[in-house]
């Protein structure tokens, strides 16, 4: 097992060296530190922010090292940490001062940065980068670590074989240019694309990255020519995807539960564009990643997780896709779309359960009572935690409606309704809870929790990941024990 050590050089700055279980220098900080507990955090940072901690000096080695460090008090006492399992050997030619420089550069160029803004976010001076670029400067564990960040990439793809592929199909990149996204709207999707990839770090320092088995992949049939053909994919596949997940017919009690469950990364964010429902982005290194527009309202979101869930699974060759937004669900005419919606229907309201569910209130085909009206509708709607518009359509395209009634009741005000049956009506206040609620998956706290239990991340990083302030986060950690 391979170890950091704190030691001081002769001009009396802290520095870190990596030691092999032999007792061998592997590496050395390139950076000196005045305190102890900065040179500590050096190594927090390199640990953290990849699980498979990548060290670059003179001799560019790949390490998946337990490592010896303190928190947050410079008298606690150290820890040793064991590694859950050992990295594969990679090609050395991958470890060249060279190689790494060129793939920084194209890293950079993706991204659409210019060498001044990666300098400024550095604090040096361009030259500087335009030497690491060239190979004519090595660079630091740290300045590796934040640029990794910056290039949104986990550390361990500089040293990939791939590198150049994984470049290419860079989700968030493909779903920037199909998409003019504002400023804020920019900020909050690369927030959430920087909560997968420590979702997917969370897992590997844990060692649970391979627990799941990976999500079955149905874009393999062909794609729909025409509406008709769309929703009876969409149909085919929601009731495939219900027996491989044991389902039956019964209403899903907690949509959001159910994905998370697949290891799909599921956030919740409001979005000032008010044309998106919803986005996904998919990469070997991320894994499933859903962002829901939190300005809709809950009955809505669920329908709209479930919308990009059938992306996943039926079209994460597109890597990365939003979703437009609409009140009704059939309004969009790109096939996609129709098709996700038919997923998204059929999934939430299987045919049989609402036939069971409308048998229960006396209505049936051709019964005595005819037709529905919109408390059926409406109790239909709650029931099954969808949207009134998605439970009218899901009725027309079972021919429970006709499209005339189908817009009659459309114009209808439910929300009125269920006032004056006394059935529990959303407040903002609803809104708010269930975006704080749902706004970090259960899992993904769960991750953050245990791996600071398990010493693996400091109290820092704890309250960065939950985007808590230190306060809280003391309080948080005083309160696991």
């Amino acid at each position: 097992m391979s170890e950091f050590e704190i030691f001081q050089d002769t001009a009396g700055e802290y520095r870190w060296r990596l030691l092999n279980k032999n007792g061998e220098i592997m590496a050395v900080s390139s950076e000196g530190y005045v305190a102890a507990s900065s040179c500590r955090r050096s190594i927090d940072c390199v640990r953290e922010l990849a699980p498979q901690s990548l060290v670059v000096g003179e001799v560019l080695s790949r390490v998946h090292s337990g490592f010896l460090y303190g928190h947050d008090n410079e008298d606690q006492p150290s820890r040793r940490e064991t590694p859950s399992r050992r990295a594969r050997e990679l090609p050395s030619d991958l470890y060249t001062q060279e190689n790494l420089a060129q793939r920084l550069r194209m890293a950079r160029i993706n991204v659409g940065l210019s060498q001044d803004e990666v300098a400024a976010e550095l604090g040096v001076a361009r030259p500087t980068v335009s030497q690491i670029e060239a190979g004519k400067r090595s660079v630091s564990s740290i300045e590796l670590a934040r640029l990794a960040g910056l290039y949104r990439r986990s550390l361990a793809s500089f040293f990939n074989e791939d590198f150049e592929e994984a470049l290419s199909e860079d989700p968030l990149t493909i779903l920037f240019r199909a998409n003019d996204l504002g400023p804020e709207d920019l900020r909050v999707v690369e927030e959430f694309e920087e909560f997968c990839r420590s979702y997917s770090d969370l897992e590997a320092l844990l060692g649970l990255e391979d627990e799941k088995d990976p999500l079955p992949d149905y874009g393999g049939i062909d794609e729909p020519y025409n509406k008709l053909q769309a929703r009876r994919q969409g149909e085919k596949i929601a009731a495939e995807e219900r027996r491989r997940l044991g389902l039956g017919d019964d209403p899903i009690r907690d949509v959001f539960e159910l994905l998370e469950s697949q290891g799909v990364r599921l956030f919740v964010r409001r979005l000032r564009e008010d044309g998106i429902s919803g986005l996904f982005l998919y990469s070997g290194e991320i894994g499933p990643c859903i962002l829901i527009n939190g300005s809709e309202r809950p009955g809505r979101l669920a329908f709209d997780a479930v919308h990009e869930y059938a992306h996943v699974l039926l079209d994460r060759r597109l890597r990365a896709h939003a979703s437009p937004s609409g009140r009704r669900p059939e309004e969009h005419e790109e096939l996609l779309e129709v098709r996700a919606n038919s997923f998204a229907a059929a999934f939430l309201m299987p045919a049989a359960e609402i036939e069971r569910f409308l048998w229960d209130l006396g209505v049936m085909h051709d019964g005595p009572r005819g037709e529905l009206d919109v408390v059926d509708v409406l109790y239909l709607q709650r029931a099954f935690g969808v949207s009134y518009q998605a439970a009218l359509y899901r009725l027309q395209n079972l021919g429970w409606l006709g499209r005339a009634k189908r817009e009659a009741l459309g114009e209808r005000q439910p929300a009125a309704l269920a006032r004056a049956l006394d059935l529990p009506e959303e407040t903002e206040a609803d809104l708010d809870r269930f975006e704080e609620e749902r706004g970090y998956p259960l899992r993904y706290k769960y991750l953050v929790l245990e791996a600071y239990q398990q010493a693996k991340i400091s109290l820092d990083k704890l309250a960065e990941l939950l985007r808590y302030d230190l306060e809280d986060a003391r309080e948080l950690a005083w309160s696991l024990g």
